[in-house]
């Protein structure tokens, strides 16, 4: 849509154009290079149309390639991301300038698509908008790379009389050649940018240790993919914890505002409380009594639990399965309900000793309590896995963790999936291939245990 900077940008650079125009044409210019003067100055508005399609940046990064330097963060994406966003757009208006005005070089592309660029952004940036410096950085290159195209394209077809067939001037053997030079660096650029990165480094997952050995005998009893997948990766959400603590209270029906002690975010009303902490845990409690009623079966209490949580948006994650049921008794030993521990997953795939909750269920199947560990997950990045062929291969190498305790004889392998564990050391819910397995005890009995290999490595 066509805003009222927009209409004003047009109409400068349409009197920019005419009056470029009409100089040249005294100048005796013919009428192929005014053709490419008024297509150059339609180019430079299409950059900017194509500009504003761009989703801004909402900080300012003053340092050129400040990504380049952070590519561990950032990886070669964020990099190649930014150049269609900010070169690209400037391509046509390189391509133009070349037989619009013959006297510019490679250098002077640099500095008209640079101050191209600094131009259509004055009245943002008048407006306090964030000073990426990459923005003109990346014009100026995608200037040089459309006077480089134009260029190479002369000397290639050379034979066939181009560009002077069409009345043109050709580029001078010095501008074919910084323009070859220029091609064949971006192209080392981009590849040397790609081999060298290896994206964000993600700390190890923390495995417990069992000091029982597995067994020697160990029978695969599932078939396993050899080929490998692309996953996502999640970490903490970036929702402030007040945004998150007003989101869950209106979800729960408490109308009433925080009150903050100590970093723990308090609202209460006369029936229901709700805190939360800086980590995004937070603990649901039903202050008034719940009336007196019928106690609800285990089956019940499971069922209010899930009916709730699929009424209610109070969780970024899925719940997963039931871990734990605890009958809960009163002071003279009667039964009033019962505690339901939960598991949690991410796109289907479980999350591993952490993200768990604690629902509290009473007569008439009342949720009393709900007790949330560990905060909001959002998805952040994603990443190549091994297969499960290759997680079994590190398994036999020895490279993985278990929940193995007690000596065995022999274990069978019966599945194999893909779940989530959180690396302590940064909060990331990194994928993991578990190993479902059964082990014969040295007393002939069996056990179940899990064997867990890191994805990513």
């Amino acid at each position: 849509m066509f805003t009222l900077e927009t209409l004003i940008l047009f109409i400068v650079l349409a009197i920019a154009a005419a009056a470029t125009l009409s100089v040249q044409k005294r100048q005796g210019v013919p009428m192929p290079r005014l053709l490419c003067i008024g297509l150059f100055f339609l180019a430079l508005f299409g950059a900017y149309l194509l500009k504003r399609s761009n989703t801004m940046p909402t900080v300012s990064a003053p340092i050129p390639l400040y990504k380049l330097f952070a590519i561990d963060e950032y990886g070669y994406k964020g990099v190649f991301n930014d150049l269609l966003a900010y070169a690209l757009p400037f391509l046509a208006a390189g391509i133009f300038l070349a037989p619009a005005f013959p006297k510019c070089g490679l250098f002077s592309a640099l500095f008209t698509g640079v101050l191209s660029a600094v131009f259509l952004n004055l009245y943002p940036l008048f407006n306090d908008a964030p000073f990426i410096a990459d923005e003109y950085l990346f014009a100026g290159l995608g200037c040089m790379a459309g006077y480089s195209i134009y260029a190479l394209l002369a000397a290639l077809l050379k034979r066939f009389r181009f560009p002077e067939r069409f009345g043109l001037a050709r580029p001078s053997k010095r501008a074919n050649f910084a323009a070859f030079l220029y091609v064949a660096v971006l192209y080392f650029g981009i590849a040397f940018v790609m081999i060298l990165d290896h994206g964000k480094t993600y700390a190890p997952i923390q495995f417990f240790e069992s000091e029982t050995p597995l067994p020697k005998a160990m029978t695969l009893d599932c078939t396993l993919d050899a080929s490998g997948a692309k996953v996502k990766l999640y970490g903490p959400s970036t929702q402030t914890i007040y945004e998150r603590a007003y989101a869950i209270a209106l979800a729960l029906g408490i109308e009433a505002p925080f009150a903050v002690n100590d970093s723990v975010y308090t609202a209460e009303t006369e029936t229901a409380r709700l805190t939360i902490t800086e980590s995004g845990s937070w603990i649901y409690d039903l202050l008034s009594e719940p009336a007196a009623g019928r106690l609800p079966t285990e089956v019940d209490a499971i069922r209010a639990v899930f009916d709730l949580f699929e009424r209610k948006t109070l969780l970024t994650v899925s719940l997963d399965s039931v871990t734990d049921v605890v009958p809960r008794h009163d002071a003279s030993n009667s039964p009033v309900g019962y505690d339901i521990y939960l598991s949690t997953a991410i796109d289907g795939k479980p999350i591993i000793g952490s993200s768990t909750l604690v629902v509290s269920v009473r007569a008439d199947s009342t949720i009393t309590k709900i007790r949330r560990y560990d905060g909001d997950v959002i998805s952040i990045a994603e990443k190549q896995i091994i297969s499960q062929q290759r997680a079994y291969e590190k398994l036999q190498s020895g490279d993985c963790a278990y929940t193995l305790f007690t000596p065995a004889v022999s274990a069978t392998i019966d599945n194999c999936y893909l779940a989530y564990m959180a690396n302590s050391s940064q909060g990331y819910y990194l994928p993991v291939w578990v190993f479902s397995c059964t082990a014969t005890l040295e007393d002939g009995t069996t056990a179940a245990f899990d064997i867990y290999v890191e994805a990513m490595r």
